[in-house]
């Protein structure tokens, strides 16, 4: 997919800057391209990186039709390496450990694999308690890819049915699994609409001005975004886009996969 590049001129420095937006779709090749993970949609509600109030969105909230209890699928061939109940949080969930040394979490779900869930029963029987979180050896519980695994729900932290779906690295850190074979369709570019250039120290001054000023940004036909005219700038500046990102058939807006802004040929 095209990235999309805005030109800023800074008339103090003579420098030419290049900010540069990713669009949320990109895809790597792996050994076993996994699966999606439900077969309830492929439409997001939310997407990897969104703002929250305390944090940043570590997951895909994929949809389930406003309706509970779709299958959820193993991405890859693994091993089920965890299992969670909680009244908050992801609720029910279940960590997969994949062959490609990656961990797939699923959270929110209304209940396990019947397997699972007479370990999870047996469990809070023997501990007296709704609360689970158990750990797995890679022989107990392999699962090959496709396998059903659990169902799709609204427990613990969750304000409507929906499955949150998280993918991470090997040491725990959260991955975009967009970037990881999750494919969607995607033929929408990154929209922008609004610049803002804002004082950071004091005796900054933008276009004469110590107050932050914003600029609206128009595309050309060659899918660069401009801004209406040279910014005079003086001072330290830092830099904001008002920015949104879609993908085909979905009425959400969405966070951008990535940003860089560059100086003549720096990053």
């Amino acid at each position: 997919m095209d990235k999309f590049t805005l030109y800023l001129c800074h008339s103090i420095m003579k420098r030419k800057h290049y900010l540069t937006i990713f669009p949320l779709m990109l895809n790597i090749a792996l050994s076993q391209r996994p699966a999606w993970p439900t077969d309830a949609s492929r439409m997001l509600s939310s997407n990897f990186g969104e703002f929250r109030d305390s944090h940043f969105h570590m997951g895909l909230d994929i949809k389930t039709r406003e309706t509970e209890g779709h299958p959820i699928f193993a991405v890859t061939d693994g091993f089920i390496s965890r299992m969670v109940t909680n009244y908050t949080g992801y609720g029910k969930a279940l960590y997969l450990a994949t062959e490609t040394n990656h961990i797939a979490v699923y959270g929110h779900l209304s209940r396990f694999s019947s397997i699972l869930e007479k370990v999870l029963r047996n469990n809070q029987i023997i501990n007296q308690s709704y609360f689970v979180n158990e750990y797995f050896s890679d022989f107990e519980f392999p699962v090959k890819q496709g396998d059903i695994i659990g169902y799709t729900g609204n427990t613990g932290g969750s304000f409507g049915p929906h499955l949150h779906f998280e993918y991470r690295d090997s040491k725990d850190q959260p991955l975009n699994p967009l970037l990881y074979g999750f494919e969607l369709p995607d033929r929408f570019s990154p929209m922008l609409k609004q610049l803002a250039v804002i004082p950071l120290k004091k005796g900054t001054m933008i276009n004469g001005s110590s107050l932050p000023q914003v600029f609206p940004l128009y595309r050309d036909k060659t899918g660069f975004f401009h801004f209406p005219d040279t910014i005079n700038c003086q001072g330290t500046v830092g830099i904001a886009i008002q920015m949104d990102d879609q993908i085909q058939g979905s009425p959400y807006k969405y966070q951008i996969h990535r940003a860089e802004l560059w100086v003549d040929e720096s990053l």
